[in-house]
């Protein structure tokens, strides 16, 4: 038991130490040494540097949130008084 804890609060102060540690902070190469050297990039369009690329806007799905809680909400009544089973023997 002693040791289950033991890992458990291990495993924990791990967990809230790598939450808190800024790692590419400390580290002297990363994604920002490479981001600086790339400039143009080929693109089917030809090329073009990746600062004037432009996301699509995001988009909503067809339903509303509280539409699919509203539908999972009435199939768990629908569950509740269903009429039960043929007994088993």
């Amino acid at each position: 038991m002693k040791q289950t804890l033991l890992l458990a609060s291990l495993l924990l102060a791990v967990g809230a130490w790598s939450a808190t540690v800024d790692l590419e902070a400390t580290s002297s190469s990363g994604p920002q040494a490479i981001s600086n050297e790339i400039e143009w990039v080929r693109t089917t369009e030809g090329w073009e540097r990746p600062a004037s690329w432009q996301s699509p806007p995001p988009t909503e799905g067809p339903l509303h949130p509280v539409v699919v809680a509203g539908f999972i909400a009435l199939a768990g009544m629908l569950a509740l008084v269903a009429p039960p089973g043929p007994e088993r023997q």
